[in-house]
């Protein structure tokens, strides 16, 4: 039993007397409390039973108390003492007598502007108090800000409060730090949390208190930080007619998107309410007051992708001639008349390579030969086309959600420096049964659309965009197929074709095609491999009933009665995988319903259909073999619903290593550990970094875990060849997003 249940069950934790509880959050339990040294109620905060043996965690809490222990003010909920009771840590604080603001906003759904510019100035008075502390509360909320008697505000929860005097980041564990509907616009792009973050937090919460809802049109959590970041957020008086222009116009300021042109400063912002309260315009002599307010109507009314808009054009301008630069002199002593020439010539400029390089997004590049169905082009984007846009969510992990909110991603896999996406259209959407393919670079911060929205045959030559290749097989510079992936073109009535792709452009013209006996025999090509030297491919063809392991160079065609055949057998055979070396296959038989068979071959052809090392409701992946090639890592699913990870030894079959509740696993290139999904505290799937005992003579490590997704991740990943990054997918809807964890930063250094 946790020992906050224990202490609750005899009603005490060190000197305190547990009453009841009284509030939950993500990382602790509040109870209210009596403190039996000084015979007072306090509001008792416990870290959580489940998280104190996770030192980040525990850091974490200590933190928040070391930042609200400092802090007096009459909008700031007070902190009495802090401590550790076996090994758990606390903070006592004054007990408020009132709601939260969410649980206000629930009951009367939205406040008077009057009354909720009130309530704002309360909590904008407490952020300037801690901002002059330097501390940063990077999570305000209408859950925590707590409205007492008479309307009294108080903010508490400082539970990811940055201290900035703190050397040390205690942000490598877990996933985004910060809520999404209220976080600003360079927190969404990873960067540090700024005073001013805490503004544009307040702007939203008063933006909600007004109206009932956020300001921007989506509650989809990956599109919401694509509008945070790019689009514009609503006008104060779209949802409520009746707002005065200065209070739309103040929200709009705490709004804005660079942090330059917000407020600069909590007390500032104080003083900003004030007078609109008062019924007095804004401060019209500061200069990013009046960007915003010159600027309002021309923003809204004609947006600009990622938020350009009229005050972005201007700091764009300036940023060109730069404060009290050599040109933003030579500008100034121009008359007006010859200003005007020169600004009508530059705005033609821009224009016209604005027009060019939307052109280059809507029509074809003459250079690319797509394929064709009939006369009919199968897609008219010009590629590459950019489609993601990067979320960092701590030190060692990057979100890169994709623009395509219609598909779905189905595998993943390394070729390069890129992470090769393929998607397939989302059920019920007009792109059902469509397929494409996205290329991904972390490293970069590069996405791109490498192959358009397609749909699978019927039609001459479409390209059937299925995951092909593994996952370091073109890593060899000299390759033919160096940073290349592979698609399955479908012909009706003809054998199917293998194709190599790069983003844009078809590179080699038949890697991979098989001639049957018979001209009335059609072919279906399915898992594909190219080993690791990237001279030929290894795949399984279906001719009528049967199937057909078979090996060849890369750019010939095979034929049944040339060689080159591995292996022979009725069954389906959905994956087959090179060995490091290339002196071995590893394919997979589908024998019946949830029954498959692992099979081992050689390469050379020195031997048929090679001999069995598994039976079951079996998967491997494309890292499924050990660096050295001398284990394999197989999972198998039960009826039950159990799941096992089995390591097995190719060379005689025997099972090494047998983990439970392992899915999922791909090794690492340096052989030193696995890459693996498993339950977390939560029963989320996460990723862990997992030490193999009687591997690389190494004796078993604790696992250490790699993502802390709110909602668990799906148990596919794929680690670049150079080891530094693991690609995965988390088990979420909406936008499709890869997540990419860097083992060489920081904590996840393995």
């Amino acid at each position: 039993m946790p020992i906050q249940e224990e202490a609750l069950a005899r009603n005490v934790f060190g000197n305190y007397e547990i009453l009841n509880v009284v509030g939950r959050g993500g990382m602790g339990i509040v109870y209210r409390a009596v403190d039996l040294a000084l015979d007072r109620v306090v509001a008792l905060k416990v870290l959580r039973g489940d998280l104190h043996t996770r030192p980040m965690l525990v850091a974490r809490f200590q933190r928040e108390a070391q930042a609200i222990a400092q802090l007096t003010h009459p909008n700031i909920v007070e902190t009495y003492s802090t401590g550790v009771v076996d090994r758990i840590p606390y903070i006592a604080m004054e007990l408020i007598n009132g709601l939260p603001l969410s649980q206000v906003l629930k009951e009367e759904r939205r406040l008077s502007w009057d009354r909720a510019l009130a309530l704002a100035e309360q909590v904008a008075r407490a952020l300037a108090c801690a901002h002059e502390a330097q501390i940063i509360h990077r999570d305000i909320k209408p859950p925590n800000i707590l409205i007492a008697e008479n309307d009294h505000v108080y903010v508490t929860d400082f539970g990811l409060a940055k201290l900035l005097t703190l050397e040390t980041q205690l942000t490598a564990e877990g996933a985004r730090l910060g809520t999404p509907q209220y976080m600003s616009p360079e927190q969404c792009c990873g960067h540090d949390a700024t005073p001013s973050s805490d503004l544009y937090s307040l702007g939203v919460v008063l933006f909600i208190m007004m109206t009932g809802r956020l300001p921007y049109r989506t509650t989809d959590k990956g599109e919401l930080i694509s509008a945070v970041i790019c689009g514009h957020p609503l006008r104060l008086r779209e949802c409520v007619r009746d707002i005065p222009e200065e209070v739309e116009r103040l929200v709009a300021y705490l709004l804005e998107k660079d942090p330059k042109d917000r407020p600069v400063n909590a007390q500032s912002l104080c003083d900003a309410i004030a007078r609109v309260r008062e019924g007095k315009p804004l401060d019209p002599s500061a200069a990013e007051v009046t960007t915003v307010l010159s600027g309002l109507r021309q923003e809204l009314q004609h947006p600009l992708e990622c938020g350009a808009g009229a005050t972005g054009l201007r700091r764009g301008f300036d940023a060109f001639l730069g404060s009290g630069s050599w040109a933003r002199t030579r500008w100034g002593a121009l008359s007006p008349g010859l200003r005007r020439v020169c600004a009508a010539i530059a705005v033609t400029a821009f224009g016209a390579l604005a027009g060019w390089k939307a052109g280059t997004f809507l029509y074809p590049d003459p250079h690319v030969q797509w394929p064709v169905s009939g006369d009919r082009i199968v897609s008219r984007w010009r590629l590459p086309v950019t489609v993601a846009y990067f979320v960092r969510a701590n030190p060692t992990v990057l979100f890169a959600n994709l623009s395509l909110s219609e598909f779905v991603v189905t595998d993943i896999q390394w070729t390069n420096e890129y992470v090769t996406a393929f998607l397939n259209g989302a059920a019920g959407t007009p792109r059902e049964g469509e397929r494409a393919v996205c290329q991904i670079s972390p490293g970069l911060r590069h996405a791109v659309l490498a192959l358009p929205p397609v749909t699978p045959g019927p039609g001459v030559g479409r390209p059937t965009p299925v995951a092909l290749a593994g996952s370091a097989r073109f890593a060899q510079k000299g390759s033919a197929l160096a940073g290349r992936f592979l698609l399955v073109c479908e012909t009706p009535g003809s054998p199917d074709r293998v194709l190599a792709y790069t983003a844009g452009k078809t590179v080699l013209a038949p890697v991979f095609e098989w001639a049957s006996d018979s001209d009335s025999e059609v072919s279906t090509v399915r898992a594909v491999d190219v080993s690791p030297d990237g001279n030929t491919v290894v795949a399984a063809v279906k001719t009528n009933q049967a199937w057909s392991l078979v090996r060849q160079r890369v750019g010939s065609t095979l034929s049944s009665e040339s060689g080159g055949i591995l292996a022979t057998t009725g069954a389906p055979i959905p994956v087959a995988y090179y060995s490091p070396d290339g002196t071995c296959v590893a394919y997979v038989r589908e024998i019946g319903p949830a029954r498959r068979q692992l099979w081992l071959v050689r390469a050379d052809g020195s031997e048929r259909d090679g001999r069995m090392l598994a039976e079951g409701d079996i998967s491997i992946g494309p890292q499924a073999f050990s660096p050295d090639g001398q284990q394999i890592a197989v999972g198998e699913a039960f009826a039950a619903g159990s799941v096992e990870l089995r390591i097995i030894r190719v060379a005689n079959g025997r099972v090494e290593v047998s983990l439970d509740a392992i899915q999922g696993a791909a090794w690492h290139p340096s052989g030193r550990f696995l890459v693996a999904a498993a339950p977390d505290t939560n029963g989320k799937m996460q990723f862990w970094a997992l030490s193999v005992p009687g591997v690389e003579n190494q004796e078993a490590a604790p696992p250490r875990q790699l993502t802390a997704h709110e909602s668990g991740m799906l148990p596919l990943c794929a680690i670049s060849p150079d080891g530094e990054w693991v690609a995965a997918l988390p088990d979420q809807a909406g936008e499709p997003t890869i997540a990419f964890v860097n083992l060489a930063v920081g904590k996840n250094s393995v």
